[in-house]
């Protein structure tokens, strides 16, 4: 369902699709679309509770960790790619040791044409040293995807997406995306540890498989709605749950005939 207001109006907007995430140099970032509703409007204010983000035409300062496009009926997205699908079973397994998955990617009847992998270092990555310091560990991991057909039968062999090798001396949470162009197609994907693994209590090596998301052909432009796309740098203060806060005062525009 999608709504249509008429008059001026303060809303709390739908999601035009399920927000997502990924990191980047360490950080974590939200992807979300919102959709205001059917026909085009004139965005007066956009705010998190009752503080304004973006008003009469700019950005209000109050959160820079915020980037915001309008898109009117028609119009591209051209903030981040539109089209995403995430695997709902990954959800932070550890991969210090054994094989996790197959975890199907993308569901039937797509095509995906890129894939992509999240990891957490959830404790950082070293070795605690008999001097009470911290020493230089490294984790090796492997991704694998195989072909699917639309029942999950395998329809090809298992190839190499990415390896990441992971080498630090940290407390500090350690956060990765790794997005890997594929053939068009449908997959699913296992992961494993292939070294610097195990259960030392004074190692520092648990690595979770966060995500597992696959890139969609973008569908780029949608007539007669009007959206909102944010990329949000989370920090304590934005988390997903900001996701669900924003609110938008808006006027619809209407079409004006004159009878002479």
């Amino acid at each position: 369902m999608i709504p249509e207001s008429f008059g001026t109006n303060e809303q709390v907007p739908d999601l035009a699709a399920n927000y997502w995430s990924e990191f980047q140099g360490n950080e974590q970032y939200l992807y979300v679309l919102l959709c205001v509703g059917l026909g085009e409007y004139l965005i007066r204010r956009v705010s998190i509770e009752d503080t304004p983000i973006w008003e009469d035409g700019e950005a209000t300062g109050n959160f820079p960790e915020i980037d915001m496009e309008i898109v009117n009926p028609g119009e591209k997205i051209t903030l981040f790619p539109d089209n995403i699908e995430t695997a709902p079973e990954v959800s932070g397994q550890t991969l210090n040791q054994g094989t996790l998955g197959p975890f199907v990617a993308n569901s039937a009847g797509t095509q995906a044409s890129a894939l992509a992998i999240d990891c957490i270092c959830t404790r950082g990555l070293g070795y605690m040293n008999d001097q009470g310091g911290i020493s230089t560990h490294a984790v090796s991991l492997r991704f694998e995807a195989q072909p699917i057909d639309d029942s999950g039968n395998p329809i090809g062999d298992w190839f190499t997406i990415v390896s990441p090798y992971y080498s630090n001396a940290t407390q500090t949470v350690q956060r990765f995306t790794h997005i890997v162009n594929v053939p068009p197609g449908r997959y699913h994907v296992r992961g494993m540890c292939t070294g610097g693994g195990g259960e030392d209590p004074r190692t520092m090596n648990e690595v979770a498989w966060a995500g597992l998301k696959a890139y969609l052909p973008s569908k780029l432009i949608y007539p007669d709605i009007t959206l909102i796309a944010l990329r949000i740098r989370a920090t304590n203060a934005l988390s997903q749950g900001s996701s669900r806060m924003f609110r938008v005062l808006h006027t619809r525009k209407l079409s004006v005939w004159q009878h002479i």
